[in-house]
């Protein structure tokens, strides 16, 4: 039996707190020495049955010389050795001092190895706390050569969060009108920090501007610059408007704000609502765009309501108040797709009550003119009228003059609907009329979109100006006469 020495438990457990980020658990050290000596004990009986027995005492006085060292170590506050102790494992040429020096020259290494860790970790944050910023980050590209992912760990947690000795100190190197090279280093160590470590970040933004003129500008710049270099969770004030509004436009840009609700609802008056109970829940549902509870309140109304009557009362009412507001400012485009959206879902299910093979009062062609991609619009006058009994040849956006008079020769429509919504593309409604007078296709002209008004609807030679799908289908009524 190997003689076991007495271990300092609160010496071993100072030594695991300042080598290592692994816990302590009471009575830990003692387990572990006994457990070194017995497998040294283990080795020193296998080397006895293999070597001379002139060596035995001396296998005896080396374990117990190693016992007795390991305890020594452990009780003055050194890490535990826990290398099983190769300078037992010799044979009868080179026993014992060959070994131990081979030992020895790993430990060596091994010492090495973790002051170099320990000190790069150890200047990177002098360095921070002395407000070197650059050499901070110069200490964090170097740890990352070398594969020293502890002192990268830890330098890249002190750039980020100034979590060293004297917080104070530590952040001074952020403000710009000290070292203007800081902010673009702080945004590069936050890259590398987010890519490389794949670490949640967290910043206090404020300081960059300490001691400049205007600082809610810089503030409200770098926390725009920091985001898109994967900043988390920014510290701010969210009572300074500036900084909220470059949270806020940073997740409209990213497509983290799904639709613009959260910026709409922070810029625009929220739209009023109608008021309770399933019948003005429609309207209620179309103007705040919400499209996943329509078809419920849309079935709702048809048991009590016919399908031409939810249309005539709920839908087109709602629709002409939500163009209204378009034009007022009070809703914007996201909200007005949103509620594009929600009217198509209610006319998909009101289409399911609609007789089945009931004759058409007429063919009506749509366009969306050539250079214009956007028929949000349009697509709401195509639903609203086939609701309403007419069969619509819908050509789509960005259409050619030449397939918009092709398309009205072959189908021989008596009126047609083309759109605009950019300022850019509104003249190619009257290249698209002039292109039809000269075809002599004999058809009428109704014209729409955000930029179009009943003056140039006239300058151009259109037949009717249609401000919004209501309009679009009193129109049809007046040309088909039903």
């Amino acid at each position: 039996m190997p003689t076991y020495y007495s271990i300092d438990e609160t010496a071993a457990r100072r030594a695991k707190e300042m080598s290592s980020h692994f816990g302590y658990e009471p009575g830990s050290a003692t387990a572990a020495y006994r457990q070194e000596v017995d497998k040294a004990a283990a080795i020193a009986e296998e080397q006895k049955a293999r070597v001379d027995p002139m060596y035995h005492e001396k296998i005896d006085r080396l374990l117990d010389s190693y016992a007795r060292r390991l305890a020594e170590n452990l009780n003055q506050s050194y890490a535990i050795a826990i290398r099983c102790p190769s300078v037992l494992v010799a044979g009868p040429a080179n026993f014992p001092v060959r070994k131990k020096e081979k030992q020895n020259r790993a430990d060596d290494a091994n010492m090495r190895e973790w002051q170099e860790i320990q000190g790069m970790y150890a200047l990177g944050k002098l360095d921070l706390e002395a407000g070197n910023a650059s050499a901070a980050c110069r200490w964090f590209e170097k740890s990352a050569e070398l594969g020293n992912q502890y002192a990268q760990y830890q330098l890249g947690k002190l750039l980020l969060t100034g979590e060293a000795k004297d917080m104070k100190r530590a952040l001074r190197w952020l403000t710009v009108s000290a070292e203007q090279a800081a902010a673009s280093q702080t945004l590069e160590a936050l890259a590398r920090v987010k890519k490389e470590l794949g670490l949640k970040t967290v910043l206090g933004v404020s300081n960059i501007s300490f001691g400049l003129p205007a600082r809610p500008l810089v503030n409200q710049n770098f926390l725009t610059m920091a985001m898109t270099k994967g900043l988390d969770l920014p510290i701010i004030n969210p009572n300074l408007e500036a900084m909220m509004a470059a949270v806020r436009c940073y997740h409209l840009l990213m497509n983290i704000d799904t639709d613009a609700r959260d910026y709409i609802a922070a810029y625009a008056a929220a739209p009023q609502t109608t008021g309770e109970g399933p019948q003005a829940g429609l309207e209620e549902l179309i103007l705040r765009g919400i499209k996943s509870e329509v078809p419920a309140v849309t079935e709702a109304l048809l048991e009590k309501e016919s399908p031409l009557d939810v249309v005539n009362r709920r839908i087109v009412p709602t629709l002409e108040t939500v163009g209204e507001r378009y034009e007022r400012g009070e809703l914007f485009l996201p909200q007005l797709m949103a509620s594009a959206e929600a009217v198509k879902a209610a006319f998909t299910v009101i289409n399911r009550r609609r007789p089945q093979g009931a004759e058409s009062k007429g063919t009506i062609l749509l366009a969306t003119v050539k250079g214009d991609i956007h028929d949000i619009g349009k697509n709401i006058v195509r639903m609203l009228l086939e609701n309403y009994g007419y069969r619509i040849v819908d050509l789509g956006r960005d259409v050619t003059p030449e397939a918009v008079v092709e398309a009205a020769v072959r189908e021989d429509v008596p009126l047609i609907g083309l759109s605009s919504l950019m300022t850019t593309t509104a003249q190619n409604i009257a290249v698209t009329i002039r292109a039809l007078r000269e075809a002599g296709a004999p058809c009428r002209i109704m014209v729409g979109g955000a930029v179009v008004t009943p003056s140039f609807a006239d300058q151009i030679g259109a037949d009717f100006y249609a401000g919004d799908a209501a309009q679009s289908a009193r129109i049809a009524a007046q040309v088909f006469g039903r």
